[in-house]
């Protein structure tokens, strides 16, 4: 019943707070807007899980080997809270050099970029740099799996491989309640490559462009997204982006795909 915005607050370049602000759907139609907020000094960059019904969850890192989970009912004034321990992770630095050279994750960061529920099930995703409690090789995608009524870790996942970075996924639940995710895969032999995948059940991960060539200004990130599909709500739609043969931003070839087993199509 509700929509819900996130923002980041900065003084000059001092990050001062983060809030979340949820709109009563309905309010939209009645003339006046009914507004509430809920704000943190001490956690940066909330992401609010998708799929969350009437108590919305919301989360940032409390450190590297926690999360600060926030659940807010619908019926409350304010969120309660939790800390979950994860498995530890690299806050950085972040590399992963292409085959012409260019470090695509100079600009990526540790904020959570993926948030969705699935059943009792939360589930956040960050990036976090090589290493960690499995020692990757290279930078990869860490998962906390959350029970949502006791608020206890069910299992640390990493969305990992041995030659390449992956990083930027985001989440999200089908009417099975699947969870999808949306990524990018690059460095050692690799351009950046969109790739798209179920994470539950029998898990499944397909690449949907590859670009050829890495970003000249050692950026990437932002723009990709999974939501669940409409009107077949058992797939999933997915954003994703590439690089082909211009020079600069300029070629930046964006990407719809549409995924789900096969059985759901």
């Amino acid at each position: 019943n509700m929509l819900y915005l996130t923002t980041n607050c900065f003084q000059g370049n001092v990050w001062k707070a983060s809030a979340v602000v949820r709109v009563k759907l309905s309010s939209f139609t009645s003339g006046t807007l009914s507004a509430s907020r809920s704000v943190s000094t001490a956690h940066f960059s909330l992401r609010v899980a998708q799929n969350c019904g009437t108590t919305a969850y919301f989360a940032a890192h409390d450190s590297n080997s926690s999360l600060r989970v926030f659940s807010w009912k619908e019926s409350s004034a304010t969120p309660t809270s939790n800390i979950v321990a994860v498995a530890s992770w690299s806050a950085g630095p972040y590399s992963s050099t292409t085959p012409d050279g260019r470090n695509w994750l100079q600009r990526a960061d540790p904020r959570l970029g993926g948030a969705t529920r699935a059943g009792n099930e939360l589930w956040f995703a960050w990036g976090s740099a090589k290493g960690g409690a499995n020692a990757r090789p290279n930078p990869f995608v860490q998962i906390a799996r959350i029970n949502a009524t006791t608020m206890a870790l069910i299992e640390n996942i990493n969305l990992w491989d041995p030659n390449s970075a992956i990083c930027y996924a985001g989440l999200s639940t089908n009417a099975n309640n699947e969870v999808g995710a949306s990524y990018t895969i690059g460095g050692g032999t690799r351009f950046p490559t969109h790739v798209v995948g179920i994470l539950t059940g029998t898990p499944r991960q397909v690449t949907t462009f590859t670009s050829t060539r890495g970003p000249v200004d050692n950026k990437w990130g932002d723009y990709l997204t999974v939501r669940q599909n409409y009107p077949n709500q058992k797939l999933f739609c997915a954003t994703g982006y590439s690089l082909q043969s211009g020079a600069g931003a300029s070629d930046a070839t964006p990407n719809l795909a549409i995924f789900g087993r096969s059985g759901d199509v």
